[in-house]
């Protein structure tokens, strides 16, 4: 199996994406990660983070984090590929449009 260290981190990762969904009711595009809060949201630029959130679960037997990864990849898709809008994907474009942010809602 994977190093503790590594599977530490994991579990950190997973917790930090559960709190910014639960509190803010979205991933975001840029947060403080010492204080965990949501700095500039209204992206799809963690994309890809359900299919991150969604293996975490798997590996550390985490069924909660399943749901929240359905739960947000339910969200991008209403909010980004049903509305044909997608922005965010890498760091520093924040609002433009762009061709990496849909590559990660696809994957």
């Amino acid at each position: 199996g994977a190093p503790a260290a590594w599977l530490a981190g994991l579990r950190r990762m997973g917790e930090a994406l559960l709190r910014l969904w639960r509190e803010h009711g979205e991933l975001g595009q840029f947060a403080d990660v010492h204080m965990g809060r949501l700095l500039v949201g209204g992206t799809c630029s963690a994309g890809i983070a359900p299919a991150a959130l969604a293996r975490a679960a798997d590996l550390l037997g985490e069924l909660s984090w399943a749901r929240a990864a359905e739960e947000i990849a339910d969200d991008f898709a209403t909010r980004f590929l049903a509305a044909g809008r997608h922005c965010g994907g890498p760091g520093e474009i924040l609002q433009a449009p762009d061709s990496e942010s849909i590559t990660g809602l696809l994957e």
